[in-house]
């Protein structure tokens, strides 16, 4: 499912394109991660730099390092695990395992769309980290 998903084939829930997310970000994708979300402000391509960015594949500006100073988001670039705990028809909640023990626990909405099946809304219920 996930493979077909990367390939271009639209993903039939929230579940689907959530793990195939997971799989773009454990394999440094991003184009992908870009691509699988919404975001009314910011361009694809602005996205698909700050994915690159966050994964450690461009390096980060000076504005970029202080803005995500102490920032635990900067462990997703070792994602190691994926659990699903709930998905329903506009819902995926996950843990997410990093290298080093940081957890990344979210529930996060997922709209519908034409060329993907599902995208991330850009929202989320909740979002926390424990190490």
């Amino acid at each position: 499912m996930v493979d077909d998903i990367l390939k271009g084939k639209k993903a039939a829930s929230p579940e689907a394109i959530m793990r195939a997310r997971f799989t773009a970000l454990r394999f440094k994708d991003p184009n992908f991660l870009a691509a699988t979300e919404k975001d009314e402000f910011l361009t694809v391509q602005k996205r698909t730099d700050q994915w690159a960015t966050l994964l450690g594949l461009k390096e980060s500006g000076f504005f970029d390092k202080i803005l995500n100073m102490g920032s635990k988001i900067e462990a997703l670039k070792d994602a190691d695990t994926f659990e699903l705990i709930y998905a329903d028809e506009d819902e995926v909640e996950f843990k997410i395992g990093c290298v080093g023990g940081k957890v990344l626990h979210e529930r996060s909405s997922f709209s519908p769309d034409r060329k993907w099946g599902f995208v991330y809304s850009g929202n989320s219920k909740f979002g926390e980290w424990s190490s």
